[in-house]
């Protein structure tokens, strides 16, 4: 299960991927697609994801160390 999931199946009440969609101005089909693995995240909507959930993007498919550093710089400065 992904990192994105988890959190939102750990809050209370649950949060459906429709509700985490609008805080991440993207869509449902979108954060579906990111909970499968099966969509790359741009570093920006990574910030967004961190920002919105603090799920570190380090823990998501394809970041890399680095990424994550610029994520958390990013998220900060917002």
């Amino acid at each position: 299960m992904s990192s994105l999931r988890q959190w939102r199946n750990s809050q209370h009440p649950k949060i459906s991927q429709a509700d985490l969609a609008d805080r991440l101005g993207t869509t449902q089909s979108h954060v579906s697609d990111m909970e499968r693995d099966e969509d790359k995240i741009t570093l920006e909507l990574a910030a967004r994801i961190f920002t919105a959930t603090g799920v570190r993007v380090g823990k998501m498919k394809d970041a890399t160390a680095q990424d994550a550093k610029t994520i958390a710089r990013v998220a900060g400065a917002a």
